[in-house]
């Protein structure tokens, strides 16, 4: 049934991926394609399909194809405009060697294919095979992790409010590529020790449907930004810290400071770094490294400080009698109720309740 579900919402994310052009679905259906296929080894086992040997060496499918999908997604869905051209490609070589060597195998005359295994087994392929298929599957959860980190170091460099709901999804996505990462090297490393049958193989199977269930369902209600271009190839965080330079443009600082007064761009839910900088006919480089080395503050954390200043000046003037609080912190570029709470607080050290009970009479 997990199978099942998961080959149905692939088809439906084919669909919408090719319906709006969106790359992150048709690889999110990829990968849930090829997870699902794993199962199909141990759904044959049960249904006694490997009991004539025919089946015996079917490439039913491996991390070597569904791990570097799942990093090909995380990379998908953090930058719209992600393609896989040139070398990206080659992340699928191994997958390609697996499925090239057991589809050589598999349709051997059964007598013959046994004989054969024997052989392989000898001279421990099998051993190596699984030892390849662990560290496939540990590389590329660990390229996953790196690239989400880096990601969420980037967007407060970038934009104004964060997308929660992209972040709760992919941070998702990631716990449960680690369970089966672990869930793998436990009957991996076991099993040097331990010949397990399909009823206690039965356990790693039924968690991975019970995982498909959410992912397949999850995937494809998840709704990320549009404007994501979250471009860095992972492998050093720091490059996205906020950067220190000894010098700063003070005339650069306070131009944007009196346009942050002036025009209130802050007031736009979607304001990002982009944008701020063509309202400024400035470069986005210069923008953030004034922000960055003049305050000591990343874009978002610079922006919401004029939000809290709006909402102070707002609720002095008696807004908070018509509206809600969260009211007004929407009004004032805010979108959701916990950052409101939370940005608050880091500038004025108190909730907004608490700062109205002070400072309003």
């Amino acid at each position: 049934m997990a199978a099942l579900q998961a080959l149905i919402f692939s088809a439906l994310l084919v669909e919408r991926g090719i319906r709006v052009h969106r790359l992150s679905d048709k690889l999110l259906a990829a990968f849930l394609l090829s997870l699902s296929a794993t199962l199909g080894e141990h759904i044959a086992g049960w249904m006694g399909w490997y009991d004539s040997q025919v089946l015996t060496f079917f490439p039913f499918g491996a991390s070597f194809l569904y791990a570097p999908l799942a990093y090909l997604y995380v990379k998908s869905i953090t930058n719209t405009n992600y393609k896989l051209l040139g070398k990206e490609w080659f992340h699928f070589i191994p997958a390609f060697i697996y499925y090239i060597v057991h589809f050589s195998i598999w349709p051997i005359h059964v007598p013959a294919k046994l004989k054969l295994m024997d052989t392989l087994a000898a001279n421990y392929f099998f051993l190596i095979e699984g030892i390849i298929d662990l560290l496939i599957l540990t590389i590329y959860t660990t390229l996953a992790i790196r690239h989400y980190r880096a990601y969420r170091i980037w967007l407060p460099s970038t934009f104004s409010n964060l997308p929660p709901v992209s972040l709760i999804w992919i941070r998702n996505f990631l716990i449960i590529l680690m369970m089966v990462c672990l869930l793998e090297w436990a009957f991996g490393l076991t099993s040097l020790w331990f010949n397990y049958g399909y009823d206690v193989r039965f356990w790693d199977y039924f968690v991975r449907a019970l995982l498909l269930y959410y992912l397949s369902i999850a995937g494809y209600i998840s709704t990320h930004r549009s404007d994501l271009v979250f471009e860095n190839t992972i492998i050093d965080e720091t490059q996205h810290a906020p950067a220190r330079v000894t010098t700063v443009d003070t005339h650069l600082l306070d131009r944007i400071k009196l346009h942050m007064m002036e025009a209130r761009p802050y007031i736009d839910v979607e304001l990002t770094l982009n944008q701020l900088a063509q309202g400024l006919k400035l470069s986005e480089s210069s923008v953030s490294q004034a922000i960055n080395s003049g305050l000591g503050k990343n874009f978002n954390d610079f922006v919401n400080e004029y939000r809290v200043q709006e909402i102070c000046l707002r609720l002095k003037a008696g807004d908070h009698k018509t509206k809600t609080l969260l009211g007004v912190g929407m009004d004032c570029g805010f979108n959701s109720k916990a950052t409101f709470n939370r940005s608050f607080k880091k500038v004025t050290g108190f909730t907004p309740k608490e700062w109205v009970d002070q400072n309003v009479s």
